[in-house]
């Protein structure tokens, strides 16, 4: 850890000491990660990332959320060797990834088949969350955290069920348009 950033709350991290592990985003296109990479040329980091303690020795933090910020960081030219952060040491891993799948699914550039599953995922830990806790979780409260109507909620659910059992589905299907039945209006 270097000085204090004069963000509030936030301090600079090493992008050595950063462990990036499973993440919901596959995929990131070209063009708006150029965009994001000249934005943080021209007026560095403007909102930081949200890391958690690692039990990693070499890499004492853990990504929770603002992975298109860490990879841009990365590719520029010269690399940053350090970014804003701010640690989160309250969360579990849970929680943790309820804030990585939230601000997942709010990005305009998702495929439909990583949208679909991000559906799904917050729909299965807000489940469990709910049923922990001895309450129940809809798919109308699904549809409310991602924006989408409770049917779309529904269908997304469902093509991610098919493309999870059908992987093969998720590759012949990644340039072509979400069906018609699941969008989101």
């Amino acid at each position: 850890m270097s000085q204090a950033s004069p963000m509030t709350n936030a301090f600079m991290v090493s992008v050595q000491d950063i462990e990036v592990s499973n993440r919901a985003r596959k995929e990131f296109k070209k063009g708006p990660m150029d965009s994001l990479r000249e934005s943080i040329a021209q007026h560095g980091i403007i909102e930081p990332l949200v890391v958690e303690p690692s039990d990693n020795e070499s890499k004492p933090y853990r990504l929770v959320a603002g992975e298109r910020r860490f990879r841009a960081a990365l590719f520029q030219m010269p690399p940053l060797p350090e970014v804003p952060c701010i640690l989160r040491a309250d969360l579990d891993g849970q929680q943790a990834r309820e804030i990585e799948l939230d601000e997942n699914i709010q990005r305009e550039s998702l495929e439909w088949q990583e949208r679909v599953a991000l559906t799904a995922e917050i729909d299965k830990l807000k489940r469990e969350k709910a049923e922990a806790q001895g309450e129940k979780w809809t798919t109308e409260q699904t549809a409310e955290v991602t924006g989408l109507k409770r049917a779309a909620a529904f269908r997304h659910k469902q093509l991610a069920k098919t493309l999870e059992e059908r992987p093969d589905l998720a590759t012949r299907t990644k340039n072509m348009p979400m069906p018609t039945s699941a969008l989101s209006v």
